[in-house]
């Protein structure tokens, strides 16, 4: 019977495997699959790891510019440059005092708690935000959005 296929007694078509050879080709697949996963990575090349000392101050730096009145798209024109992104600064909260409450480098990226004192329309209010500040290909400063810590 050179057919691939049989018919089963109730009338349901299926298809016979020919032992190795009708494993083989899915089996080299996966094995394929893995090896190449494994080798070329997932992601490319590994982060470096964040330089804390430079994370911090590229930190303070942009809070006290805040504090100052300074915008975020001022800090694109500093060398080095620095890329922010806060939504409460770009929402015309102004900075009225901020702390340091505790910070974790985490691979490629120094992850800061800090409290935070804005003003706006008139009111004030205390919070705690959680920044991503990265050192690595360029300065970034972002509000983390879902906490690391």
């Amino acid at each position: 019977m050179n057919n691939p296929t049989s018919t089963s007694k109730h009338g349901e078509s299926r298809r016979k495997t020919f032992g190795f050879y009708g494993v083989a080709p899915r089996l080299g697949f996966v094995v394929f699959s893995l090896l190449f996963l494994s080798v070329g990575g997932c992601g490319g090349a590994a982060n470096s790891l964040v330089e804390e000392n430079l994370a911090r101050e590229t930190l303070t730096r942009t809070l006290d510019h805040w504090k100052s009145g300074g915008n975020q798209e001022d800090c694109q024109t500093w060398t080095p440059p620095v890329v922010v992104g806060a939504s409460q600064w770009s929402d015309n909260a102004k900075l009225v005092d901020y702390r340091i409450v505790e910070e974790r480098a985490m691979d490629a990226n120094l992850f800061v708690n800090v409290e935070l004192t804005l003003e706006k329309s008139g009111s004030r209010e205390t919070t705690v935000e959680q920044y991503c500040v990265g050192t690595d290909p360029v300065l970034t400063v972002f509000r983390a959005m879902s906490p690391a810590f």
